[in-house]
């Protein structure tokens, strides 16, 4: 007999899954731009997102957006943790308050709202988007992909689910949810470099270029 906490384990191994990911592909991309003047991390619904701090190192510009009520109490938490924890430590982080679904009726593209903040188009970006699209209408979806899709020095890392850009999960065996991924990917202008997919395709792990 399966145990109780069976689909929990399996949460958490997806959840590890996802995170090794994200964290591959970030380190790949520091590698990469190694010795580059400055590189900016933009991470889209941040919530309690640690990359700032583990990769403090690296001397990032950070970016991170989320809910007024949650960056607010981010900020709270890393100030408590510097203070009181490890006051060595300097972040560079702009805590940039924004409902992303906003972004569908905002006056102001995302990228300008991020300029406001000492952002530069031209600069190494990589952009980390680990499960937020569930959470935002379609329009706000389509809208905030293609405004950062138009970044010219991005690398991005995707950990979602794509049905609301058409790359639904289902269907015949082929195509498969890889070449799924990689068509719209096209269609957008961009380079698959890494994919992995759980749940039948409903969630999509996207490296790109």
């Amino acid at each position: 007999k399966a145990p109780i906490y069976g689909p929990f384990l399996d949460k958490l191994d997806f959840i590890v899954k996802r995170t090794k990911f994200i964290d591959g592909q970030l380190e790949e991309w520091l590698r990469d731009t190694n010795g580059s003047d400055r590189r900016q991390l933009i991470v889209l619904g941040a919530g309690y997102d640690t990359r700032a701090i583990r990769y403090q190192s690296q001397g990032l510009e950070v970016y991170e957006i989320d809910l007024p009520t949650m960056a607010e109490k981010k900020s709270s938490m890393e100030r408590f943790y510097l203070e009181n924890m490890n006051k060595t430590l300097s972040l560079n982080i702009q805590h940039v308050p924004l409902d992303l679904n906003e972004i569908f009726t905002c006056s102001k593209s995302l990228v300008e709202i991020l300029e406001e903040r000492g952002f530069q188009v031209d600069d190494k970006t990589f952009v980390v988007c680990e499960a937020v699209l569930f959470y935002l209408v379609p329009n706000a979806v389509q809208k905030l992909l293609t405004e950062v899709f138009q970044l010219p020095e991005c690398r991005y890392c995707i950990t979602d689910s794509l049905s609301k850009v058409g790359v639904k999960p289902g269907g015949p065996p082929t195509p498969s949810a890889k070449e799924k991924c990689e068509a719209w990917l096209v269609r957008n202008g961009k380079q698959l470099v890494a994919h992995d997919a759980v749940f039948g395709g409903a969630i999509h792990f996207v490296g790109a270029k």
